[in-house]
């Protein structure tokens, strides 16, 4: 009965007949101050947080120093196809061209021109400064070998997080320029092995249609920081399916975006035996930064065989193709670190 009683007591509370108008203006005041007492603390605390991880040092741990084998893919690739690939300027997106026919493109963008107003106030993660930081190693990469580099940023949907805006700036290159693959890139990215070329990674058979490298942090997952798309049908319609995955669509403003969480829902069959991707090892094209506090960086130069990055083929060894500061905040003092490394 006691409590049939108190429960009866705390439902009479919630009960505006119970109150008069002066009492209810008063606690809906009291409500208004604490809501906004509460909501100014957690914004205080939410920037004093982004601020240290934003500006948070780190230093390349001492496998950059380090040689590792990274198994080659697997398949037979447009490199395998010829010695001597010379792209040509003939806009076409047969599959079924010839290497030296495939109009290969670069890719990457940052929101720092149309970011949203969240992500402003909310963002730890910035990725200000990265294209102007990381544009002239991609630039003279693409350069070198042919193939044309586009800054995407132009195509970003301050609608969603920035993460994934990666389908309309492909789409655009497919359907105005053209391109037979495009090689997407995050803007934190650094080629570090400039005489490598994309045609060692790009598959022959037309078939397939999709190459990406599996993410060490999702069980059986594959990681939208780098990859290769074909210019074809299917690639569009998974283009289509992946921008309505609107259920992986992260609040703007936060560190994760959700953009790979809904490609990888894309993805179920894809890469198996009969699929139309490929997964060859990370190693290949999307080396991870293996990082850590300076303050702890003796402890890793004297142990760093223990450590679980140690010839890994997550991360970046001496002899990679490329590196991507995955997952850091303070992208920029990780970037300019491998920037001075690159060749």
């Amino acid at each position: 009965i006691s409590n049939m009683r108190r429960l009866d007591y705390w439902k009479s509370l919630l009960l505006p007949e119970n109150y008069d108008a002066s009492t209810i203006r008063r606690l809906t005041l009291r409500a208004i101050v604490w809501i906004t007492g509460l909501t100014l603390a957690w914004y205080v605390w939410h920037q004093h947080v982004g601020s240290y991880e934003r500006t948070r040092p780190w230093k390349a741990a001492p496998i950059i120093s380090v040689e590792r084998t990274c198994p080659r893919p697997t398949y037979e690739t447009l490199a395998d196809q010829s010695s001597d690939i010379k792209p040509t300027t003939t806009r076409t997106t047969d599959a079924a061209l010839p290497a030296a026919s495939q109009i290969i493109c670069m890719t990457t963008f940052t929101d720092e021109k149309k970011r949203a107003t969240a992500q402003k106030l909310y963002g730890w993660r910035s990725f200000d400064g990265m294209l102007d930081i990381t544009w002239k190693n991609k630039q003279s990469y693409a350069n070198k070998h042919g193939y044309q580099l586009f800054d995407e940023s132009n195509q970003v949907d301050k609608s969603r997080p920035p993460g994934w805006s990666k389908v309309p700036a492909v789409r655009r290159l497919f359907k105005e320029e053209n391109c037979t693959w495009v090689f997407f890139l995050d803007a934190d990215t650094v080629i570090m092995d400039s005489a490598r070329k994309l045609e060692e990674f790009i598959p022959t058979d037309p078939t397939k249609h999709l190459v990406m490298a599996p993410d060490k942090t999702m069980k059986n997952g594959y990681n939208s920081g780098a990859w290769f798309l074909r210019n074809s049908e299917w690639s569009l319609d998974l283009l289509e399916k992946w921008w309505s995955k609107t259920w992986h669509v992260r609040q703007v403003g936060i560190s994760k975006s959700g953009d790979q969480a809904g490609l990888n829902a894309c993805l179920k069959g894809v890469f198996a035996e009969n699929g139309q991707g490929l997964a060859p090892k990370q190693c290949n094209f999307n080396s991870f930064a293996a990082i850590v506090d300076p303050k702890e960086y003796p402890d890793h130069e004297v142990h760093f065989k223990q450590k679980e990055y140690f010839l890994s083929e997550y991360y970046y060894h001496k002899g990679d193709f490329l590196m991507h500061a995955a997952g850091v905040d303070n992208k920029e003092v990780v970037v300019r670190e491998f920037l001075e490394l690159a060749t």
